[in-house]
């Protein structure tokens, strides 16, 4: 629907639209319209000015009125099937012209339905006295100019054609597009890279649901924008994990310099990163993934650590950061606790991460024990003491606020 919250206030002679309870900016744009509810005459906006006021030509020429209902109206377009339209129908006034009328008008008359012919157009008069003839010579200039409602001709939304000019076609209002936009001033594909070119909905994979299939890993020669790969794509050894199914996108700094970014399609949400630059030998560098909380976790005292499944187990009860697992709490006695429907620890990396204080001694020592049939895991916490090395003590509670890490096994 046209935008029309709000009211406004028009000044007859006044060039400035007031809105009460309006929100201009974002709704009107430079190029649209607005009237007043009901009223046939537009007026052409040449000016945001902030969400409550904005500037028209022509000056407002109708009684002053505050209070009043509006709509914007949204006539911006480039309409490239009406210039065809417009140049087909020239064509065909030219065979008229050369055909049927050819002698039938003088220099300097006006034919009737309103063709003028211009004083250096050459005129020929066809023999025989049949009502033919010829119209030929040079057309600097055409327009079409359409009428409001009073029949005044209304110069600020004509359409024309000026050859001593850029000798292009010139919509001053606007023009709106319903259909869709084709020629080769369109994008012909979806990696089309001509300058100067509209883009329409899935070049370079912008706003597609699906984007283009990238054809080989090791090109160096494509845009910017999304892409997608697949177990078809070339090379794809070079893809960042043996994962053959991912997304990614491309950001250049110019021809020879240029970063890519790929999105693993497997079992985790993994985000690699690569840079391909002339000057580093004119290769792609190594991928380097991008940590996120999907792969990482920060443990009891504070670092980042590799993560498969985490079980961060407090003196109250879990936390599952990373790949949860569903462990189900239970604590029988002081330093005891048991989880049921666990994994064993991670057969490879870090296992275990236990609290320490400020000073880098642990608060507990740690003992684990899993039967692997039941998926149950038994966790003793004791107070460490130390001879000849680290070993238990007496029994005793996590600390209150702190946690113990256990990393376990993605693979079981």
């Amino acid at each position: 629907m046209w935008y029309s919250t709000g009211t406004v206030g028009f000044t007859n002679g006044s060039s400035t639209v007031t809105g009460t309870g309006t929100a201009f900016i974002g709704n009107a744009a430079v190029g649209m319209a607005i009237r007043k509810l009901g009223a046939a005459q537009l007026y052409q906006i040449t000016g945001i000015v902030s969400a409550t006021e904005l500037t028209i030509t022509p000056a407002y020429d109708a009684g002053s009125e505050t209070g009043a209902a509006y709509e914007i109206v949204p006539i911006q377009g480039y309409l490239v099937e009406t210039h065809a339209a417009l140049t087909a129908l020239l064509a065909q006034i030219d065979s008229y012209i050369d055909g049927p009328l050819a002698g039938v008008f003088d220099s300097d008359v006006t034919a009737g339905g309103g063709l003028a012919a211009a004083s250096h157009v050459d005129v020929g008069q066809a023999s025989g006295g049949g009502a033919t003839g010829r119209l030929s010579g040079s057309l600097d200039r055409l327009a079409l100019v359409p009428t409001d409602r009073a029949g005044d001709f209304d110069t600020a939304r004509e359409l024309s054609f000026d050859a001593a000019g850029d000798g292009l076609w010139t919509a001053e209002g606007g023009l709106r597009v319903n259909g869709a936009l084709t020629g080769t001033a369109v994008v012909q594909n979806k990696t089309d890279m001509t300058d100067g070119r509209i883009a329409t909905v899935g070049w370079m994979g912008l706003g597609a649901l699906t984007p283009s299939l990238r054809e080989d890993f090791a090109a160096t020669d494509g845009g910017a924008g999304f892409w997608r790969y697949a177990s078809t794509t070339s090379n794809i050894a070079d893809a960042p994990t043996s994962s053959a199914f991912g997304m990614g996108w491309t950001v250049r700094y110019n021809e020879n310099n240029f970063y890519e970014f790929a999105a693993v399609h497997d079992s985790e949400t993994r985000l690699f990163m690569r840079r391909y630059r002339v000057n580093d030998g004119a290769y792609f560098q190594p991928w380097a993934e991008l940590l996120s909380t999907e792969v990482t976790t920060v443990d009891a005292n504070g670092f980042i650590k590799e993560a498969s499944p985490i079980v961060r187990l407090y003196d109250s009860g879990t936390e599952e950061p990373v790949q949860p697992v569903g462990a189900v709490f239970a604590k029988p006695g002081t330093g005891q606790y048991v989880l049921s429907g666990v994994p064993p620890l991670a057969a490879s990396g870090w296992q275990i991460e236990v609290p320490q204080d400020h000073n880098g001694n642990r608060l507990v020592f740690v003992e684990t024990g899993h039967d692997a049939e039941t998926g149950v895991m038994t966790v003793t916490t004791s107070l460490p003491v130390w001879s000849d090395g680290w070993v238990a003590g007496t029994p005793i509670d996590i600390p209150a606020g702190r946690w113990v890490d256990l990393r376990l096994d993605a693979a079981a």
